[in-house]
């Protein structure tokens, strides 16, 4: 019976230790957050079958129409905001341009989000960043823990966005 319990606590120290270490082993992963947006039942953007509508060689749609299946350009370049919020977290931050490494996860008009890691260190951590009525974005939050609820009701920030928030005062989170 004492080898029993011998052999069911050395397996059960082998799972703690292994626990341990996948639990260290996955915050070193990279991440990249994808949005969930589309209804279920339809494929993945870009997979949907569009008929098109063919014009003859040289032909093209008249101007400020688009063929059937493609949407305009948007308004903005995804670039110069991609582009913006680089140049805010490297000011956040303080890192250089070669140190950064960026992933935007979701990005709208108004709010971004995503991870951040510094090139050549394992791990990264999340950012949240609003664009002003300037049109000057804006690193809300960056970090491993959620952002406070000051910063995130100065901004607006919808609940889909940051579900929860960190209130200074009574030192709780504060679930929105």
């Amino acid at each position: 019976m004492k080898t029993n319990i011998r052999v069911q606590k050395k397996y059960f120290i082998f799972l703690c230790v292994l626990a341990i270490f996948l639990s260290t082993m996955a915050c070193t992963i990279p991440f990249k957050i994808v949005p969930n947006t589309g209804p279920e039942g339809n494929p993945p953007p870009g997979e949907e079958e569009h008929p098109r509508e063919e014009f003859p060689p040289g032909e093209e749609p008249p101007p400020g129409e688009h063929p059937p299946g493609e949407e305009p350009p948007p308004h903005e370049d995804p670039i110069n905001n991609e582009e913006a919020i680089r140049q805010a977290l490297l000011a956040e931050l303080g890192w250089s341009e070669s140190e950064l490494q960026l992933d935007i996860g979701r990005m709208d008009d108004r709010f971004a989000e995503g991870g951040v890691s510094q090139s050549g260190e394992m791990g990264g951590a999340m950012w949240l960043a609003a664009k002003e009525h300037s049109g000057n974005w804006v690193i809300i939050h960056h970090g491993h823990d959620i952002p406070t609820c000051d910063k995130v009701q100065s901004y607006n920030i919808p609940p889909d966005w940051a579900p929860n928030c960190w209130d200074e005062a009574s030192g709780t989170v504060i679930e929105r």
